[in-house]
């Protein structure tokens, strides 16, 4: 678990750098940035699990002002396109033409980075089986950059804890820690 001052380092020391925004975390802000009132009741965050509210979303915005600058890779805009297809609540042909509208203003001020696909390839075949090809190329963009990934997967913050720079939004979540945040 992290104190206050651990985020509060962490943020100001990759701040300059940037940010890698993991899929989920993606989704929740764009479905907020969207329309706020779709996070409790959007089908993409209920089928993975991953229960979010409004004061969730309103904690990332904060999160992300910290940043100079968000990094996605193409694999995550590829997972966003796909999971956003099946929205839920945003199928609606009205609704989802607004959502992808809203989501490709944000992609245009968000930086784009191309992790090279041969930089996993040395990796054991049970990891890159594990988590795949998003999660793994986030994870060698985040060992060169040093960067840190902000991520919601328990599985993957597991695994790169100690290894990369990386960031639990659901320990960031706890209201004893936001205060860091503004």
């Amino acid at each position: 678990m992290y104190s206050l001052e651990d985020i509060g380092r962490y943020t100001m020391k990759y701040r300059p750098e940037g940010l890698i925004v993991d899929t989920n975390i993606l989704l929740l802000f764009l479905v907020g940035n969207y329309n706020k009132e779709l996070i409790e009741k959007c089908e993409l965050f209920t089928n993975n699990n991953k229960k979010y509210c409004v004061d969730d979303f309103e904690t990332l915005k904060k999160i992300f002002a910290y940043f100079r600058r968000l990094i996605i890779t193409p694999q995550i805009i590829a997972e966003l396109s796909n999971l956003s297809i099946t929205g839920g609540d945003i199928k609606s042909k009205e609704t989802f033409h607004a959502y992808i509208n809203a989501v490709i203003d944000f992609l245009r001020s968000a930086e784009e980075r191309h992790q090279k696909i041969e930089s996993i390839w040395g990796m054991e075949l049970k990891t890159l089986g594990s988590f795949g090809f998003t999660d793994m190329t986030m994870f060698e963009l985040a060992n060169q950059t040093k960067m840190p990934i902000l991520t919601d997967e328990i599985r993957l913050f597991q695994y790169s804890n100690g290894k990369i720079p990386i960031i639990k939004f659901e320990y960031i979540k706890n209201r004893e820690l936001q205060s860091v945040l503004g």
